[in-house]
């Protein structure tokens, strides 16, 4: 007896280039919209996991809660040649973690060593560096405080 096939959203990236479009998602039925849509937002509110097309295959991208929280996370994983491995995707999936969970998946599955994913550093925490900067800079005249004060501006630049 054999099984039914089982049709499910799968997501599709462009090329690893970070100028690229942001990717598509191609629904059972035919429609397709990009991950920047507020029908992709939508469909994530589904909870329904979705296949992600990758250079070295396919990964099952997933939705998580752990016990006792609301909050809810995405993982993918992915198989190949008997080894399994995981990515820790995000609370709302972008082509950005996407990408960086495809690579993670790739390194950890070819067995080299992954790279360190690429993570998004929120606006709360450059803002906090700016606000300890400014703090500095009015609190005297030590050239070492506006040096301090200076690489903390450099700091948050960077993050963002």
């Amino acid at each position: 007896m054999s099984r039914p096939a089982i049709l499910r959203a799968t997501a599709r990236l462009p090329d690893y280039e970070d100028t690229g479009p942001p990717g598509v998602l191609e629904m059972p039925d035919g429609r397709v919209f990009s991950l920047q849509d507020d029908a992709f937002a939508a469909y994530l509110l589904t909870a329904q996991p979705f296949c992600l097309v990758c250079s070295f295959g396919n990964a099952l991208v997933i939705p998580e809660k752990r016990a006792g929280s609301r909050k809810r996370y995405w993982i993918a994983r992915a198989y190949s040649a008997g080894s399994r491995a995981f990515a820790y995707v995000g609370e709302r999936p972008t082509s950005d973690s996407l990408r960086a969970a495809a690579s993670v998946l790739e390194a950890k599955l070819s067995g080299s060593a992954p790279e360190l994913p690429v993570t998004l550093t929120p606006p709360s925490v450059s803002a906090r560096l700016l606000a300890a900067a400014e703090l500095l800079e009015e609190t005297g005249a030590d050239p070492r405080k506006h040096e301090a004060a200076a690489d903390l501006r450099e700091l948050a630049r960077s993050l963002v």
